[in-house]
Protein backbone atom coordinates (compact mmCIF):
# COMPACT_ATOMS: atom_id res chain seq x y z
CA UNK A 1 0.00 0.00 0.00
CA UNK A 2 1.60 3.65 -0.71
CA UNK A 3 -0.11 7.26 -0.43
CA UNK A 4 -0.01 9.83 -2.37
CA UNK A 5 -1.38 13.26 -2.23
CA UNK A 6 -3.10 11.84 1.26
CA UNK A 7 -4.70 9.03 -1.14
CA UNK A 8 -4.20 5.25 -0.66
CA UNK A 9 -3.76 2.84 -3.03
CA UNK A 10 -4.73 -0.79 -2.32
CA UNK A 11 -3.32 -2.76 -5.06
CA UNK A 12 -1.42 -0.37 -7.64
CA UNK A 13 -1.63 -1.68 -11.17
CA UNK A 14 1.63 -1.71 -13.70
CA UNK A 15 1.95 0.83 -16.32
CA UNK A 16 1.36 -2.11 -18.76
CA UNK A 17 -2.09 -2.60 -17.10
CA UNK A 18 -2.75 1.32 -17.22
CA UNK A 19 -1.75 1.52 -20.91
CA UNK A 20 -4.59 -1.42 -21.60
CA UNK A 21 -7.54 0.20 -19.53
CA UNK A 22 -6.46 3.62 -21.56
CA UNK A 23 -6.92 1.98 -24.55
CA UNK A 24 -10.04 0.10 -23.53
CA UNK A 25 -11.89 3.35 -22.66
CA UNK A 26 -10.52 4.78 -25.47
CA UNK A 27 -12.34 2.15 -27.71
CA UNK A 28 -15.51 1.74 -25.41
CA UNK A 29 -15.70 5.88 -26.24
CA UNK A 30 -15.85 5.46 -29.85
CA UNK A 31 -18.01 2.11 -29.69
CA UNK A 32 -20.67 5.07 -27.60
CA UNK A 33 -19.68 7.58 -30.76
CA UNK A 34 -20.71 5.02 -32.80
CA UNK A 35 -24.12 4.05 -31.39
CA UNK A 36 -24.72 8.03 -31.69
CA UNK A 37 -23.72 8.06 -34.97
CA UNK A 38 -26.41 5.18 -35.88
CA UNK A 39 -29.12 7.34 -33.54
CA UNK A 40 -28.53 10.26 -35.72
CA UNK A 41 -29.04 8.35 -38.80
CA UNK A 42 -32.44 7.15 -37.56
CA UNK A 43 -33.10 10.44 -37.04
CA UNK A 44 -32.22 11.82 -40.27
CA UNK A 45 -34.32 8.78 -42.11
CA UNK A 46 -37.33 9.56 -39.84
CA UNK A 47 -37.14 13.61 -40.79
CA UNK A 48 -36.24 13.04 -44.76
CA UNK A 49 -38.41 9.65 -44.74
CA UNK A 50 -37.13 6.66 -46.51
CA UNK A 51 -38.09 7.86 -49.83
CA UNK A 52 -37.01 11.28 -49.26
CA UNK A 53 -40.50 12.47 -49.07
CA UNK A 54 -40.41 14.33 -45.73
CA UNK A 55 -43.65 12.28 -44.70
CA UNK A 56 -43.99 15.07 -41.68
CA UNK A 57 -44.40 17.80 -43.84
CA UNK A 58 -41.85 20.55 -41.97
CA UNK A 59 -41.37 23.98 -43.62
CA UNK A 60 -38.71 25.51 -45.09
CA UNK A 61 -37.39 26.70 -41.38
CA UNK A 62 -37.76 23.55 -39.74
CA UNK A 63 -35.64 21.74 -42.74
CA UNK A 64 -32.89 25.03 -41.59
CA UNK A 65 -33.22 24.31 -38.01
CA UNK A 66 -33.21 20.26 -38.19
CA UNK A 67 -30.00 20.97 -40.58
CA UNK A 68 -28.07 23.23 -38.03
CA UNK A 69 -28.81 20.36 -35.27
CA UNK A 70 -27.24 18.11 -37.42
CA UNK A 71 -24.05 20.08 -38.28
CA UNK A 72 -23.68 20.74 -34.12
CA UNK A 73 -23.74 17.28 -34.12
CA UNK A 74 -21.20 16.71 -36.43
CA UNK A 75 -18.89 19.11 -34.79
CA UNK A 76 -19.16 17.89 -31.53
CA UNK A 77 -18.39 14.66 -32.87
CA UNK A 78 -15.48 16.04 -34.73
CA UNK A 79 -14.17 17.41 -31.78
CA UNK A 80 -14.65 14.15 -30.15
CA UNK A 81 -12.90 12.08 -32.19
CA UNK A 82 -10.21 14.64 -32.41
CA UNK A 83 -9.62 13.95 -28.34
CA UNK A 84 -9.88 10.20 -28.97
CA UNK A 85 -7.11 10.74 -31.43
CA UNK A 86 -5.15 12.82 -29.09
CA UNK A 87 -5.48 10.07 -26.32
CA UNK A 88 -4.66 7.56 -28.78
CA UNK A 89 -1.01 9.56 -29.51
CA UNK A 90 -0.45 9.88 -26.13
CA UNK A 91 -0.43 6.27 -25.01
CA UNK A 92 1.61 5.78 -28.58
CA UNK A 93 3.99 7.56 -27.44
CA UNK A 94 4.11 6.48 -23.66
CA UNK A 95 4.68 2.78 -25.18
CA UNK A 96 7.21 3.66 -27.90
CA UNK A 97 8.95 5.56 -24.47
CA UNK A 98 9.40 2.15 -23.20
CA UNK A 99 10.93 0.56 -25.96
CA UNK A 100 13.63 2.57 -25.72
CA UNK A 101 16.60 1.18 -23.87
CA UNK A 102 18.01 3.52 -21.75
CA UNK A 103 18.78 7.12 -21.43
CA UNK A 104 22.44 7.06 -22.78
CA UNK A 105 20.34 6.12 -25.88
CA UNK A 106 17.73 8.47 -25.74
CA UNK A 107 21.26 11.43 -25.38
CA UNK A 108 22.59 9.75 -28.64
CA UNK A 109 19.83 10.50 -30.57
CA UNK A 110 19.44 14.11 -29.04
CA UNK A 111 23.23 14.98 -29.36
CA UNK A 112 26.03 14.42 -32.08
CA UNK A 113 29.33 13.05 -31.43
CA UNK A 114 30.44 16.91 -31.00
CA UNK A 115 27.93 17.57 -28.63
CA UNK A 116 25.73 19.58 -31.10
CA UNK A 117 21.87 19.32 -30.31
CA UNK A 118 19.27 17.73 -32.81
CA UNK A 119 16.22 19.25 -32.71
CA UNK A 120 14.68 16.52 -35.07
CA UNK A 121 15.01 13.86 -32.77
CA UNK A 122 11.40 14.76 -31.32
CA UNK A 123 8.21 14.88 -32.79
CA UNK A 124 6.53 17.87 -31.85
Amino acid sequence: MREKNNLIYENPISKEEATAQLIKAIALEEEALSNLINIETDKATAFVGKNLDYPTGPSTSEIIQYNQTVVQFLDTLLMAEWLLLKKMDTVRSMRDYDCVDSLGDRENKRFNNHGAFHDDAFDY
